[in-house]
């Protein structure tokens, strides 16, 4: 079955072959820790910069 949506990370973010690509896995929780999305996240490393804060309880 055909979605329209490009099938690879490297074709939806427009890559050449062998350009460098970022892939963030997170898991987002509600305040008492319970899960509530997953997500892959493909990022087109020539057009972001990802940041992070880490948090320690």
């Amino acid at each position: 079955m055909e979605s329209g949506l490009r099938s690879r990370p490297a074709d939806a973010l427009a890559l050449d072959e062998g350009a460098p690509v970022q892939y963030l896995q997170q898991v987002t929780h509600l305040a008492d820790d319970r899960p509530v999305e997953y997500s892959d996240v493909w990022i087109h490393s020539g057009r972001l910069r990802v940041t992070s804060l880490l948090v320690l309880r």
